[in-house]
Order: C-alpha cells, then sequence, then structure tokens
C-alpha cells in the first residue's frame, strides 16, 4: 500500500528542505535549536508555533525505546539523516548536556499538564546522598545553577 502525501506536506517538505539546506539563515538557527531539545529530551517542547512543530513532526519519528539522550523517557527521537543535516552534534546545548551526563546527571521531566518545556532550556538534577543539584543547560551551552520546581 503506498502513501500519497497531501499538498500541504508536499510543501512543507520543500520549506523544509530550503531551511535546512541554507545554515546560514535564521530560520535555521530557529530550527536547529528546537531540534536539539527534541534530540536532548525526546519529545517536543511546548510553546511553538504551528509551522515549527510542523518542521519537527517531518524531521522526527516515534519510537518504542526511550530516545532521551539519557536513556529514561521520550517517546520521539530526530532521524539520523536530520540530524547529521541540522549538526545536532555539535550544538552547544548537545554538547554540555552530554557532558552533564557523562558526569551521572539526568534529565529532569516535569509531567504536569500546563508544565512549560522550553526549547531553550533542559533542566538536569544529580543526587548525591539525599541532596539533589540542579541545573540548567541553555540553548548557548551555558549553564545556570538550580531552578524552582514550582
Amino acid at each position: 500500500m503506498s502513501t500519497q502525501l497531501t499538498d500541504d506536506t508536499q510543501v512543507d517538505l520543500i520549506q523544509l528542505r530550503n531551511i535546512v539546506n541554507n545554515p546560514n539563515n535564521k530560520e535555521y538557527a530557529a530550527l536547529r535549536h528546537r531540534a536539539a531539545y527534541m534530540y536532548i529530551t525526546g519529545s517536543f517542547p511546548t510553546h511553538l508555533r504551528t509551522r515549527m512543530t510542523t518542521f519537527l513532526r517531518l524531521i522526527s519519528e516515534h519510537t518504542n525505546q526511550p530516545s532521551a539522550l539519557d536513556g529514561r523517557s521520550g517517546a520521539l527521537s530526530v532521524t539520523y539523516e536530520n540530524i547529521e543535516s541540522l549538526k545536532l552534534e555539535s550544538h552547544p546545548m548537545v554538547i554540555r548536556v552530554r557532558k552533564f551526563l557523562d558526569d551521572g546527571w539526568k534529565i529532569f521531566f516535569d509531567y504536569k499538564a500546563k508544565q512549560r518545556r522550553p526549547y531553550s532550556r533542559v533542566r538536569l538534577y544529580k543526587t548525591r546522598g539525599e541532596y539533589v543539584t540542579k541545573a540548567i543547560v541553555q540553548s548557548d551551552g551555558s549553564v545556570l545553577d538550580g531552578w524552582n520546581l514550582d
């Protein structure tokens, strides 16, 4: 059985291809930041415009295995082709989060229905005995110590 793409999806794919093929474009940087968040967490960031959500859907696929970089959760993975074309392994947030994960940190997932998950930051934590250390890695790779969970 063949799958026919709708006209809208074909237009979206053409627009996506144009963005990915122009790495000096502002839209490329915007897509790359949002895709980096998805690559790290295995989930969509919240509060995105419809167009960007459409592009993220086109570059990702559902998975039955946890897809977050820490291997604990996430149901979406960015396709290998798009990891390469968006150079996600060299994205500053991905590089910094990997360093934290290598040091035993975990990605913090908040499952509250109305909780924001901005693409510009990933919350991490590390348990040391009875103490929990918290950090936020921002899209530029910078780190903020702690966060307010409320």
